[in-house]
């Protein structure tokens, strides 16, 4: 046979190893195929073929499944590899398998055809006695020629004539001008040259070795296309090379472009190649080694890049063996857009298992996803578990999502089916992910999940809104409030004369006039002017109405009486006396308002209103440890404090119609196993846009976890806090407590890991009495703070990427409860009593009175005599002037 020399194109992170053939079924080839038409796999454990075909368009979804068993004379064959070819008619399925006879060694290459009742088989033995740990066939697109890789032969074979075309061994293929000698992992074929991965290992040293690719002509004829070795400075040092998942180097040609990838699981990298024409006959490979097609997570992962698939162009999927940070899977599967030979994304657009496409069995410990294999055919996508268990995930139309719908009846096999998305996403293309939230300020209520709808300009729409939302419904509220400081007006005297004086005309509110002390005093006063006057009026119209002196009369009469000035000698002493005995009530009026303006929590709302900042009441409030009181009257309210029982209260708000059973609530404590809390009162708001529900808190200092177990997305969460009253003598007073905090951020949603604080400090409140002697009354109520630090994730997923938002199967609420070591202690005491009160409000009656008095005096001493005098001289010059008249008269006559 001609010796071939090879000639490696890329060379690249030296490695090295020993060489070690130890049984790894793992990478004994792919027994699994996939094209446009069917879906077979051969299970060696199970003896039987897994055949999935369509009936009909694929776009119809209807298939037929079928697990044709080995015959006993075939249950010797191992496979290792499959092909699959175009079907003949409606039921006929052709593929290629290669096959090992495991009591003669033989290698033998199968070409099958089955009806699913019927299975007949061309054997071809390719290598006698030849054991091989790795074996792979690929056949060319017109389905004439197939080509096989071992690990000691290449071998092309005749379809049409069941012949073997040509077959060499690699002992026969020189490797550049050293001899290294090459161990092939996999290799995709085009029409004309077939592209190939695998080690390269010293001639001189068996633990020395590098990563290689190289590339064959295909005519169909194997021999080798040409190109140059490359050699990387940096080596990598291993003990030996098997024949196992690590050391596999999976590869997957983008056909439309022509790009290639290439996975190393060992060192979590893929690294990208081109083949570019050099001559007739002749290529050349291009690659790029620093593409970064890994995330920020990379501490996180091994085994990128474990199989990987071009879903369509541009669009590759890369399986991560082991990926730490999944609750469901061992492995994940990570899809890639827009990745060409100088560019890719460093973040994927999605990623499997997601919270809305998952798989079986992903809440319990055992059988969780460990994806081995992951095969492509437009846009279609099968995954091979770690179990030989099979997951077949069509992509969904706009709309819709592939959600996982059951297992296929006695068969390892999977079906995903189209499900419409969830409240809060929707989808307007066709794809394999899960349905993204709708944009802030816009909607999904399930009813169009292609597209989402505005929402009003003052409705709550978040990112993901399932509804509109309106928050005053849902607001914050508290019943803690600071005391105001003590008022300016601190003495009773004040008080009085300010109100005496004065009247509120900046306040709108009716009964403040009404409750105006100097509004009722002129009211009097005017009542007393027009009293006055019509006694003026009766005085001058006697003469034509002869009753009104007798009218007159009766009314002097009556407010003689009523002088308490004059003693009863004028009639308008007892218009004054009116006006004062007015004034004697209105100040006790003052008085006893100015009473009530104390305590400040029982001050009704209309004398609080008129009044303003006046009260009756001095404030002063101290931060004080609870140390021992020698009166022991604090004591029986920290009791009360301390025996009350919480409730709390939560309203998942913006929600997509999430069910009460998905509530999960935990009471965690360090180092002690966590206790589940039951839940009370869960309901669903008529819009199903909030849940509400409630549960009690085992103490004042707990740490509680709230699992919402689902694929949701939280637009803002309210804790509410409540507690019942209690009193105890009269004199002690546990408040009701009921307090609210709503949390939110516009246009994001609740992060999925979130941790709330809620600070507990004693309030209290005591009250000293108005009368000396009586008891101090204690009031005392809880305050509450509600905070958090980070409420939103928007800034982990703009740095690591939007799929993270889909990864987690619940949203976790983390709520720890403090308590201060200090109490806030509150005092109000009257700034004047009662027996204070009155004694003040009579003097004031008594100065008011003596003011009536010496204005009376004054009248006397002044007015009467001028009148007096006013009234003699008149009447001496009318005497005068008529005796003087008399005395011409007699002097004339």
């Amino acid at each position: 046979m001609e010796q071939f020399r090879c000639f490696l194109s890329v060379l690249f992170l030296p490695m090295i190893f020993s060489i070690s053939f130890e049984t790894d079924d793992d990478a004994h080839g792919l027994r699994i195929f996939m094209n446009e038409q069917y879906i077979v796999g051969a299970f060696n454990i199970y003896a039987y073929y897994l055949i999935e075909y369509l009936i009909g368009p694929m776009s119809t979804s209807t298939y037929n499944i079928c697990h044709p068993y080995l015959a006993d004379d075939r249950q010797k064959y191992y496979i290792y590899s499959i092909s699959g070819m175009s079907m003949i008619d409606n039921e006929t399925i052709r593929f290629v398998q290669l096959a090992e006879d495991t009591t003669s060694l033989d290698v033998v290459l199968s070409v099958v055809q089955t009806t699913c009742f019927h299975t007949s088989y061309v054997d071809t033995i390719i290598c006698q006695n030849c054991h091989q740990q790795y074996l792979q066939i690929e056949i060319d697109s017109q389905e004439k020629y197939a080509y096989i890789m071992a690990d000691s032969f290449l071998l092309s074979y005749d379809l049409v004539n069941n012949t073997i075309i040509q077959n060499f061994t690699f002992g026969d293929i020189v490797l550049s001008q050293t001899r290294e000698r090459i161990f092939f992992r996999s290799f995709v074929i085009t029409d004309q040259w077939a592209f190939v991965t695998g080690y390269l290992v010293s001639p001189w040293s068996d633990s020395f070795g590098f990563y290689c690719v190289t590339l064959f002509a295909l005519q169909p004829e194997i021999y080798v296309a040409g190109g140059n070795v490359i050699f990387t400075e940096r080596t990598y040092n291993v003990q030996m090379i098997q024949y196992n998942r690590p050391s596999n180097l999976p590869i997957s040609l983008d056909r439309s472009t022509g790009l290639i990838a290439i996975g190393i699981p060992s060192i979590n990298k893929i690294i990208f190649c081109q083949v570019i024409p050099s001559e007739e006959d002749s290529w050349q490979i291009s690659m790029n080694t620093n593409l970064p097609l890994m995330n920020t997570d990379s501490n996180s992962i091994s085994e990128f890049g474990r199989s990987i698939a071009w879903i369509e162009s541009g669009k590759l999927a890369v399986v991560i063996g082991k990926y730490d940070q999944s609750i469901w899977s061992y492995s994940q599967l990570r899809v890639y857009s827009n990745v060409t030979f100088q560019n890719s994304r460093r973040h994927p657009d999605f990623v499997l298992p997601n919270h809305q496409q998952v798989f079986l069995n992903i809440n319990t410990n055992t059988n969780l996803l460990d994806i081995f294999l992951v095969l492509t055919k437009n846009q279609n996508l099968l995954l091979l578990n770690s179990d030989s268990s099979l997951y077949y995930v069509p992509p969904s139309p706009p709309g819709a999502c592939s959600i996982i719908q059951q297992e296929i009846l006695n068969t390892p096999l999977y079906h995903f089916e189209w499900f419409p998305c969830i409240r809060g996403t929707f989808r307007n293309e066709t794809s394999l992910g899960p349905c993204t939230v709708c944009p802030s300020n816009t909607m999904n209520s399930g009813n169009d999940t292609i597209r989402c709808r505005l929402c009003m300009t003052d409705a709550f729409c978040p990112l993901g809104a399932s509804g509109e939302v309106d928050l005053k419904n849902v607001s914050s509220y508290t019943q803690i409030a600071t005391y105001p400081d003590s008022p300016d007006i601190n003495n009773i005297d004040d008080y009085l004369l300010i109100n005496f004086l004065t009247i509120d005309m900046e306040n709108k509110a009716k009964y403040c006039l009404l409750m105006s002390p100097l509004f009722w005093i002129i009211l009097i006063s005017v009542i007393c002017v027009i009293i006055w006057l019509i006694m003026f009026i009766l005085k001058q119209c006697s003469h034509r109405w002869p009753t009104s002196t007798i009218h007159r009369k009766q009314i002097k009469s009556l407010f003689k009486h009523t002088d308490i000035i004059g003693s009863g000698e004028r009639w308008i002493g007892g218009l004054a006396s009116v006006i004062i005995l007015v004034l004697i009530g209105i100040l006790f009026w003052i008085a006893l308002t100015y009473l009530n303006l104390y305590p400040i929590e029982i001050i009704p709302f209309d004398i609080a209103t008129c009044q303003g900042d006046i009260r009756n009441t001095q404030f002063d409030n101290a931060l004080q440890l609870p140390l021992a009181d020698i009166h022991g009257e604090r004591w029986p309210i920290f009791d009360m404090l301390n025996e009350q029982d919480f409730t709390m209260s939560v309203d998942l708000i913006n929600i997509a119609q999430p069910l009460c059973k998905d509530i999960s609530i935990q009471w965690t404590r360090v180092n002690v196993r966590s206790v589940n809390l039951p839940i009370r009162n869960c309901t669903l708001s008529k819009d199903n846009t909030t849940l509400s529900f409630r549960f009690l808190l085992p103490t004042h200092r707990s740490s509680i976890k709230l699992d919402i177990i689902g694929a949701y997305f939280l637009g803002a969460v309210r804790f509410c806090l409540h507690g019942d009253a209690r009193t105890e003598n009269n004199i002690h007073r546990l408040h009701h407590l009921d307090t609210c905090t709503l949390f939110y951020t516009d246009n994001q949603t609740i992060g999925l890991v979130t941790d709330f604080t809620v600070k507990l400090i004693k309030v209290i409140n005591q009250t000293k009495p108005l009368r000396v002697g009586d008891d101090n009354i204690i009031d005392g109520r809880w305050g509450t703070t509600m905070s958090t630090d980070a409420l939103s994730d928007e800034l982990i997923f703009e740095q690591n990427g939007q799929y993270l938002r889909y990864i987690s199967d619940r949203t976790i609420l983390k709520i720890s409860f403090f308590e201060e070591s200090y109490f806030l202690l509150n005092n109000q005491r009257p700034i004047v009593r009662i027996t204070e009160l009155v004694f003040h409000t009579l003097l004031f009656i008594f100065t008011i009175i003596d003011l009536f008095t010496t204005v009376f005096l004054i009248y006397k001493l002044c007015y009467s005599p001028i009148s007096h005098i006013g009234r003699v001289l008149p009447s001496k010059f009318r005497k005068s002037d008529k005796r003087v008249a008399r005395q011409k008269t007699s002097l004339q006559t």
